[in-house]
């Protein structure tokens, strides 16, 4: 049995905050499954005092170049 996403969501937040991280990014499928995952964790985790940053893709794209780029291109200022 798999919890719905909100659970799931929320416990990804609060282990990675857990463990010291406060300036995350995260890609994600851009599907119902993927957006839900990534509301929920991105909610809990701002609520905890981190920073979110998220790049959607499309699960059936061939190439995915684009969104690593802008994946790599996220940054935080130290803080």
């Amino acid at each position: 049995m798999v919890p719905p996403d909100s659970f799931q969501g929320k416990a990804l937040a609060r282990i990675i905050y857990s463990l010291g991280y406060r300036n995350v990014a995260v890609i994600y499928r851009n599907d119902a499954w993927g957006v839900g995952l990534y509301e929920a964790f991105s909610s809990r985790f701002k609520e905890l005092g981190g920073n979110v940053a998220g790049v959607a893709y499309d699960p059936t794209a061939k190439d995915l170049s684009a969104e690593v780029k802008r994946l790599s291109d996220i940054g935080f200022e130290n803080g």
